[in-house]
């Protein structure tokens, strides 16, 4: 049996953890700071760390709020309204 589609909830926190790991990819640009370093401002691993800025690991509340706290709240996505937190096949842009 295959799984079906996430629920919308669960699709918007995806989409949230995107925005915020997209912020943080362009803060490090920015600072021209290497991962490796933001890891160990963290106290994180780096693979781990970069595993969670693509996707390929859950970020949860509390590492956004670490990524925040270290950058400032221009890593916090900006979400203007919950419809852009609702995926729509159609009308996808990250």
């Amino acid at each position: 049996m295959e799984p079906g589609p996430l629920p919308a909830h669960l699709r918007a926190w995806a989409i949230f953890q995107h925005k915020a790991a997209l912020e943080v990819h362009e803060a490090l640009s920015d600072l021209e700071m290497p991962l490796e370093d933001l890891a160990d401002d963290l106290g994180e691993e780096p693979n781990w760390l970069r595993r969670k800025l693509h996707g390929q690991a859950p970020a949860d509340l509390g590492d956004i709020m670490a990524w925040v706290n270290r950058f400032g709240l221009s890593v916090l996505p900006r979400i203007s309204s919950s419809r852009e937190l609702l995926f729509d096949e159609m009308n996808w842009t990250p």
